[in-house]
């Protein structure tokens, strides 16, 4: 599986030198970087929602406690387009938050639109909820307060804010345990923006035609066009399998009037295995139709499952595909958060790997029209209760995943929490260790990632290191066994390599301006100290890149390393 970290958030002055002096049409790599927020206290929960647009990405920290405790806040990050990393530009917690209002429980963001919702907010009731709305006037800009959103129908702890979506010029705003239609049968409210005022306006509150009790609406949100989806996780699946969950979609008719025009259920209902806890769609494209992924965290005994829909009309959804939860790992929650976006579905699963977490990764073959699963990742030194998947975000190919419950080390800040944003385009998965490297002069790890193919047959490998001081010299080193050696022979850095390594001499390179080096492998003749050797089919091997360094009182670094097993 390929780690989620690679290196810490650039600082943006590094970001603006490096892009000075980027080659020019050069591609931005593909690392996995994790968002650095600055300190952290203990119980923040930062992670706990993330959401991305473009190069923007919004975090949310509903545990952060410097306006009260639980208060909350918002952390707001740019992408640099040329070298990937993330840097913090703004924090947001408005005037008004106050404890236990958990702002950033709930997070949209799309374009120059952003939405916080602030879950246990008691300005409309006792912990009715709220949403925040920012705005900005351009891409990079800072986000400025527009307006404070609530129930036009308040009951105590509605949770109005536990979902959002952002379509143009509407909010769709979930309250799972609103009481419009029956006791906690939950509803989603529509807000549409005003034109002449430049403020929102209540368009709607979406109800179910048949509510029952505690059947949560609203607990996940996804709009299209004129179309909401609102996930009911407890709603009675067919034949009155409890609790099973669903999916309504709403269209609006006229402004102000919306219908239940379809419902989506699961393939295969199970008691309490809400379906429709999470879930995000696209609209139809050039070769496929409107797409919906709903995740059902509690199916199969906790397991967990991910189905995906297509549209077949008005109203209509089709089953085309589906994970679990048969052969899925006990108590994994797969489904519990999922992003969709262009040819690719992120789905988390918080309770997998001995309680740390992983996501999963699917990806749509043109060729046959199916999803697939492309790879399960997680993180460098899994723990328990890091809920790594708790909360995912997808936007032009890069994921965001939230883990919430992360403890920073070595300070032992229990659940602080932390983001990564994972790469998956063309990076092949493997086993990385020694992650993060050691810093290097330029304050960052050096990170390596491979790309190609694990076929041996395809001789198709490459090996890309960034992050490594402009122009350094640098050499990739392979073995098929891993240590940890510290610093030897004065180096800096950590090799991460035993037995024997060989060095590929042949293949020394310098870092381009952009601090990437790019290094072809031969898998046909992989050097070691007795003499060339070709990979063979099951065989790992582990690849790690040595490089000078400019700093005055060390001679060289060594990326992380990366073990590939080929096929």
């Amino acid at each position: 599986m390929i780690p989620l970290s690679r290196a810490g958030a650039i600082p943006r002055a590094l970001l603006l030198a490096l892009a000075s002096t980027a080659l020019a049409g050069a591609q931005a790599p593909s690392f996995n970087l994790a968002l650095d927020p600055g300190l952290l206290a203990a119980r923040a929960r930062f992670g706990a929602a993330v959401a991305m647009s473009g190069d923007t990405a919004a975090c949310g920290a509903p545990g952060d406690a410097v306006a009260g405790l639980d208060a909350g806040a918002a952390y707001v990050f740019l992408r640099d387009p040329m070298s990937g990393a993330f840097a913090l530009r703004q924090v947001l917690r408005p005037n008004g938050i106050e404890a236990f209002d958990r702002f950033g429980v709930g997070i949209a963001l799309r374009g120059n639109v952003l939405a916080v919702g602030a879950q246990g907010d008691d300005d409309a009731a006792a912990n009715a909820g709220a949403v925040w709305v920012f705005a900005r006037p351009f891409p990079g800009a800072d986000f400025q307060f527009v307006q404070k959103l609530t129930s036009p129908q308040p009951a105590a702890s509605d949770g109005f804010g536990a979902s959002i979506d952002v379509d143009g010029s509407r909010i769709a705003v979930g309250a799972p345990r609103a009481d419009v239609a029956a006791l906690d049968a939950g509803a989603v409210f529509v807000f549409e923006r005003s034109a002449a005022a430049s403020t929102y306006v209540l368009d709607g509150i979406l109800v179910d035609g048949a509510p029952g009790v505690g059947d949560a609406l609203g607990t996940s949100v996804a709009m299209l066009g004129g179309t909401v989806l609102a996930g009911a996780e407890r709603r009675d699946g067919p034949g009155g399998v409890g609790n099973a969950g669903a999916v309504l979609e709403f269209q609006r008719i006229l402004p102000g009037f919306w219908t239940v025009v379809g419902s989506i259920t699961s393939p295969a209902p199970g008691v309490d295995a809400r379906f429709g806890a999470a879930l995000d769609a696209t609209p139809s494209g050039p070769v496929r139709p409107a797409t919906v992924a709903v995740g059902a965290p509690a199916a199969g005994a906790q397991q967990g499952a991910l189905h995906v829909f297509e549209r077949t009309g008005p109203g209509g959804w089709a089953a085309v595909q589906g994970l679990g939860p048969t052969g899925l790992p006990p108590a994994g929650a797969l489904g519990t958060a999922v992003a969709l976006d262009g040819d690719a579905i992120v789905a988390g699963a918080p309770g997998r790997s001995g309680g740390a977490g992983e996501v999963d990764v699917l990806r749509w073959q043109p060729g046959t029209g199916a999803w697939t699963l492309d790879r399960t990742a997680s993180i460098p030194n899994p723990a328990f209760g890091d809920l790594v998947g708790a909360a995912v975000a997808l936007s032009d190919g890069v994921p965001l995943v939230g883990i919430p419950g992360r403890e920073i080390s070595p300070l032992f800040v229990q659940d602080a929490g932390a983001v990564w944003a994972l790469s998956f385009l063309g990076d092949l998965p493997g086993e990385l260790v020694c992650a993060p490297g050691v810093v290097n002069s330029i304050g960052l790890p050096g990170s390596l990632l491979a790309t190609g193919s694990l076929a041996v047959a395809d001789l198709d490998l490459t090996l890309e290191a960034g992050f490594l001081p402009p122009g350094s010299f640098s050499l990739a080193l392979v073995s098929r066994t891993t240590s940890v050696v510290v610093q030897p022979g004065g180096s800096q850095g950590t090799l991460c390599l035993g037995g024997s390594i060989g060095r590929l001499v042949q293949l020394a390179t310098q870092a381009g301006p952009d601090g990437r080096a790019t290094i072809d492998v031969d898998l046909s003749s992989l050097p070691q100290p007795t003499g060339a050797v070709a990979a063979q089919v099951g065989e790992t091997w582990w690849f790690q890149v040595w490089y000078r360094d400019v700093a005055t009182q060390v001679t060289s670094n060594y990326t992380d390393a990366v073990g590939l097993t080929f096929r």
